[in-house]
C-alpha cells in the first residue's frame, strides 16, 4: 500500500512510459515487487527519503554560515526535528 500513489506520478515522472520492466521472478512479483528498479518498489519511501536529504542538505549549511540568533535557534530546532526524530524514526 503506497500512501502517495507515487507508482501514477512518480515513475513516469522518472521514468517516462517504459512498461518493458519485470520482475525478478515469480516469488518477487507475488510479494509485491513487480519491477526490478529500486524506486519503483520503494515507492512513498524513495520520496521520503529524497526530502529528508535535501532538507538536511539546506539546514545543515544554513546554521553554519548564519550567526543569527534567530537563526541559529530554528536551525538547531530543524535540526533535531530532521536528524533525532525523523531520520531514527525512519531508520528504526
Amino acid at each position: 500500500m503506497d500512501a502517495l500513489m507515487t507508482d501514477q506520478w512518480l515513475s513516469p515522472f522518472i521514468f517516462g512510459d517504459q512498461d518493458e520492466d519485470e520482475a525478478l521472478s515469480a516469488a518477487f512479483d507475488q510479494a509485491g515487487y513487480q519491477s526490478s528498479c529500486l524506486i519503483k518498489n520503494l515507492g512513498s519511501t524513495f520520496l521520503y527519503m529524497v526530502l529528508l536529504m535535501i532538507c538536511l542538505m539546506i539546514i545543515l549549511p544554513v546554521s553554519k554560515l548564519f550567526k543569527q540568533k534567530l537563526i541559529v535557534k530554528l536551525s538547531g530546532y530543524l535540526e533535531s526535528q530532521f536528524i533525532w526524530n525523523g531520520s531514527f524514526r525512519f531508520i528504526f
